[in-house]
């Protein structure tokens, strides 16, 4: 996914470079507004540009299926049954990196708190968090490989 944002946002920066570009040979100032716009905007692809770079730099790639399926761990998902809400089938989740972390699309990471509750967690483990509307409990009823994407 970073890899593809990378892609995206170098595309746009040539883009950008090729309208300060047209508008230097268009006798454009360096004070017109449209020009402040175009330049701040390639400050800011520029660095999320070096921040990708350097977050794949250090990342280190994980090949889920290579990973033992006994304990909850990144790269993992995980089939939850809430065990406060007994009539609803139970829930998979994904345990994603830091960044990639997206509960309304049941992607978990470690820093949000069903994330960090449910690290290391094993199968049949009960595991609780506090929530604004009270304590949540879960079962892990299962876990594997998650899918890739």
């Amino acid at each position: 996914m970073r890899q593809a944002r990378l892609g995206e946002l170098e595309l746009e920066l040539r883009e950008l470079s090729q309208r300060l570009k047209s508008a230097r040979e268009g006798g454009s100032s360096a004070d017109d507004v449209e020009w402040d716009d175009v330049r701040d905007r390639q400050a800011s692809v520029t660095a999320e540009i070096s921040r990708i770079e350097q977050e794949l730099r250090v990342c280190q790639i994980v090949d889920p299926s290579k990973m033992a399926t006994d304990r909850v761990a990144v790269g993992m998902a995980v089939r939850l049954k809430d065990l406060n809400n007994p009539d609803a089938p139970p829930s998979v989740y994904a345990m994603v990196g830091d960044r990639e972390g997206d509960p309304m699309r049941k992607r978990l990471s470690p820093q949000s708190p069903l994330g960090a509750a449910l690290l290391g967690a094993v199968v049949g483990q009960e595991v609780g968090i506090n929530t604004p509307r009270g304590p949540r409990r879960y079962r892990v009823l299962a876990i594997a490989p998650a899918p890739v994407g």
